[in-house]
């Protein structure tokens, strides 16, 4: 696919349905108790299936980005709007940064 139409046509795509996830009220999953921060990690996974599926960016940098998104967005270390605990339970940074780590976990602790 011609990279013209991957950044000026696919990449709005993923981008606006991205926002559009991000942005409906959590009824319209159909999923009783779904809080906002499910919700982003629902944002956030569907972002990333696309951005793999269509190789809009490189697939590293993709993960990366995934990473990153999840620790500004669901962490408890994240942007201060993202942060508020009534939006439901936020994941602990460390944990998010372990994907940095591999296999051994220790630091965790």
């Amino acid at each position: 696919m011609a990279p013209r139409i991957k950044c000026f046509v696919l990449l709005p795509l993923v981008l606006a349905l991205t926002m559009f996830i991000l942005v409906v009220p959590t009824g319209f999953f159909g999923i009783d108790g779904l809080t906002v921060v499910q919700q982003r990690v629902i944002a956030i996974f569907v972002f990333a299936a696309l951005m793999w599926m269509t190789e809009i960016i490189p697939s590293w940098t993709t993960s990366l980005l995934v990473i990153l998104l999840a620790l500004l967005t669901v962490s408890d270390k994240g942007l201060g709007y993202f942060c508020d605990p009534r939006f439901g339970d936020l994941v602990d940074y460390k944990h998010i940064l372990a994907s940095f780590a591999g296999h051994d976990d220790t630091f965790l602790e």
